[in-house]
């Protein structure tokens, strides 16, 4: 591998640690992580339900999430592309209103538009089963 090749994935590791690292943070400021790793009109997807689009919209979905769930992640794998990051992750999960404050663990995968030029996304889609959540929530209802 050349240098430059293990320099961009190296960064783009790097990268995509930093957003996860961020958005699992108890002190989230989601603002200033949009601001960070966001251009200005990114695109939000999750499975096949429509675009999320926009500092405005995207940040009103997370802290809708957010205030039901405290989340972790963990990276398990990271591969780079020169327009591409793929990210395979681990989300730990734990919904505010269960009395057990039990753990779902829901695997997933994110494809990160993003040159290795640039430093913020244009779009993000991820793909997960939420069944296991959706299963728990059900369950404390």
């Amino acid at each position: 591998m050349s240098s430059s090749l293990s320099e961009q994935n190296q960064a783009g590791r790097a990268w995509i640690q930093a957003f996860y690292d961020k958005m699992g943070s108890d002190t989230f400021d989601i603002e200033s992580w949009y601001n960070e790793f966001f251009q200005v009109d990114a695109t939000l997807t999750h499975n096949s339900a429509p675009a999320i689009k926009g500092l405005k919209d995207i940040c009103a979905h997370i802290v809708g999430n957010r205030a039901r769930q405290s989340v972790k992640y963990v990276v398990k794998h990271v591969d780079v592309v020169p327009n591409r990051i793929y990210t395979e992750i681990d989300a730990l999960i734990t919904l505010k209103n269960d009395p057990q404050k039990m753990k779902i663990i829901l695997s997933g995968l994110a494809v990160f538009h993003k040159k290795t030029d640039e430093s913020k996304l244009s779009a993000l889609r991820t793909y997960v089963d939420s069944t296991p959540l959706m299963e728990r929530i059900r369950a404390i209802s």
